[in-house]
């Protein structure tokens, strides 16, 4: 339905920017947000809503789980989240009040972070976050390329502004959940810097 649904072109400036161009075209009370890779299970918006009345809050956060589960494995991509405090917004429902007074996704954290920023700017303002693990979407697991990977370590530079913006919260929240990069994306860096010197060595 064209007066209920619109795809919007942007600019290519990374989700947050995005998402506020959503935002400017968002008319409904409540602003539910999930990714470009995610299957929302089809009872999503029904228990988002009625999560949002039974814990009588402005914003919740969902579960993230696999899919297909049995496909993770040591050198596949996934984002899981079965316990909140994550805040990704591959499941997150917050009211359109509460995000105008937030002014929407700080675009600094343009890659990587803005959804984490944006629940912890949240709170600052006294609204509470709680899970609602019936609230639910399936996250694609695949396997990253080593472009992709290697792409991936450009996400670490937001982390040193993240935690001067949030102090105290980042080391208590965030930074014992948060993995900029897994153990496979170091071996597979490691690699390729072992390759690399190999072959200079060769050439001495």
């Amino acid at each position: 339905d064209p007066t209920r649904r619109a795809l919007i072109h942007g600019s290519g400036r990374g989700p947050a920017s995005a998402r506020n161009l959503a935002l400017e075209r968002a008319r409904g009370k409540w602003i539910a947000f999930t990714d470009s890779d995610t299957i929302p299970y089809p009872d999503w918006l029904e228990s988002a809503l009625a999560a949002l009345e039974r814990e009588e809050t402005e914003v919740i956060e969902g579960a993230v789980e696999p899919w297909p589960p049995d496909a993770v494995g040591a050198f596949t991509h996934n984002v899981a989240s079965d316990g909140g405090g994550r805040f990704m917004t591959a499941n997150m429902v917050y009211s359109r009040a509460l995000i105008d007074r937030l002014q929407g996704f700080d675009e600094r954290f343009s890659h990587f972070l803005e959804d984490s920023d944006l629940a912890f700017r949240a709170r600052a303002a006294g609204a509470r976050i709680p899970f609602a693990p019936d609230v639910r979407v399936r996250h694609q697991v695949r396997r990253p390329s080593a472009r992709e990977i290697i792409a991936s370590t450009r996400r670490l530079r937001w982390i040193p502004p993240f935690a001067a913006k949030h102090g105290a919260a980042y080391w208590t929240d965030l930074r014992p959940i948060v993995r900029p990069l897994t153990s496979v994306d170091i071996d597979v860096l490691i690699g390729l810097v072992s390759v690399g010197a190999a072959s200079r060595a060769r050439g001495l």
